[in-house]
């Protein structure tokens, strides 16, 4: 399939589609679950569980890249990235998420 062909989802925040762009990766879906809660700590829970079952209902035999902001990360998979910084996971088979490693761009 090669990086070319990967779906590709974002936070509808300007930043995060500028960048899903700049990947010229063709054109980002807009994935509400991955909007920011930074300034809207209540959210958390709300956003991240949004997030798990959408993934948890996608086909994921494939890589999907998501653009999304460090407090959404770092609440679905306990890592603290840095700006650029790639996280990468899979889905278990008790569906479950596990993080593979990350790519420090």
């Amino acid at each position: 399939m090669g990086i070319r062909k990967l779906p590709l989802y974002t936070s509808q925040w300007c930043r995060c589609t500028e960048t899903a762009r700049l990947l010229d990766l063709g054109e980002p879906t807009i994935l509400p679950g991955l909007n920011s809660f930074f300034s809207e700590k209540d959210q958390q829970e709300e956003r991240t569980s949004q997030l798990q079952q959408w993934l948890l209902e996608q086909d994921l035999s494939r890589p999907i890249l998501l653009v999304t902001h460090q407090v959404n990360i770092t609440a679905f998979s306990g890592v603290f990235p840095g700006s650029g910084e790639l996280v990468i996971m899979q889905r278990t088979a008790d569906d479950s998420f596990l993080v593979l490693g990350t790519v420090k761009v």
